[in-house]
């Protein structure tokens, strides 16, 4: 199992740097998690994401694209079929341009998918 690298640690918090996912905080006790909780919730603390797309964008930009979830035939065997497109806003900033790929900084406006930044 590959060690995870601890980037910032004090009394209440700690960052881990996880290469495929990005930079998870954990909080170290209760009143600490409430903090952070609020602290995301009031816009306070943002999520980002590194993520990346193919083709070109504008050097920065907003998706508003309402999402249907297409559903597993396994998984969501019971699931609403008939469920309407759920609001999902991304907001992005070009950081480079390799040919037909972008590298993009993503911030979350909202999304209520679990991969919450994936437009079609």
């Amino acid at each position: 199992m590959e060690e995870l690298e601890i980037i910032y640690q004090d009394n209440y918090i700690i960052a881990i740097n996880k290469p495929t996912s990005g930079v998870p905080l954990f909080a170290l006790n209760r009143e600490r998690v409430r903090a952070l909780s609020e602290q995301m919730k009031s816009g306070g603390l943002t999520k980002q994401s590194p993520p990346f797309m193919w083709g070109y964008a504008d050097e920065q930009g907003r998706i508003d694209y309402a999402r249907k979830k297409v559903l597993d035939k396994m998984t969501d065997a019971k699931a609403r079929q008939d469920k309407r497109a759920e609001e999902a806003v991304t907001v992005y900033e070009k950081i480079d341009q390799f040919g037909l790929t972008c590298d993009l900084n993503i911030k979350k406006s909202s999304a209520n998918f679990k991969d919450d930044h994936e437009h079609s």
